[in-house]
């Protein structure tokens, strides 16, 4: 009976032990996973995505043009006409236009002033500089709708070709152009972005 009784009290002795081991490793790895310390929320670091690349380093820069494309994009401004002649932003336009866009070549890694050989990525994808200039839409006599090049003065397109000096927006394609940085336009947002000067 005695030794029984001592079988059966190591047999609990042991239960408790291992139910003991059980409760420690439970809660080691529970502290682990959350890592969490106490901070006050006015703490908490903010930071840049790790991608980030800093747009003041290529203000003034001078970058060769590829190709000039034509595209059909939304045109955002079909709202009301207003009083300058344009008309107003319509968030809901489903109206189509087109444009032709420049783009530069594929910017190139800056590191400590000076330009490498390595291409600017962000994620998957080259980094380059693009601006849009609208094209003129006119109906012609038969009705059909054409895209022209406007000589008008306030014409961004033909004010660019003509600083270029080309006759045809094909031969824009490796012309230099500078690139600034430019503020976003909503006053909320402290982005800067990259900009070509046109």
């Amino acid at each position: 009976m005695v030794e029984e009784l001592n079988l059966e009290k190591m047999e609990e002795m042991e239960k408790e032990e291992k139910t003991e081991e059980k409760t420690e490793v439970a809660e080691e790895p529970a502290e682990e996973k959350t890592g969490v310390t106490e901070c006050g929320i006015d703490d908490l670091e903010i930071k840049e995505p790790a991608s980030q690349f800093e747009p003041t380093e290529y203000e003034g820069k001078i970058v060769k043009l590829k190709k000039p494309e034509i595209k059909e994009v939304i045109d955002w401004y079909t709202g009301e006409e207003q009083a300058d002649g344009g008309r107003a932003y319509n968030p809901n336009s489903t109206e189509k236009k087109k444009v032709i866009e420049i783009a530069t070549e594929n910017l190139r890694v800056i590191k400590d002033g000076e330009e490498t050989s390595e291409l600017l990525k962000l994620g998957e994808n080259y980094v380059s500089v693009t601006h849009r200039f609208n094209l003129k839409k006119e109906i012609t006599e038969s009705g059909s709708v054409e895209w022209v090049i406007s000589k008008h003065q306030k014409a961004a397109l033909w004010k660019f070709m003509r600083k270029k000096v080309v006759n045809k927006p094909s031969e824009l394609e490796g012309k230099t152009v500078s690139l600034t940085v430019e503020p976003a336009t909503d006053e909320k947002d402290d982005r800067v972005f990259l900009r070509i000067v046109v």
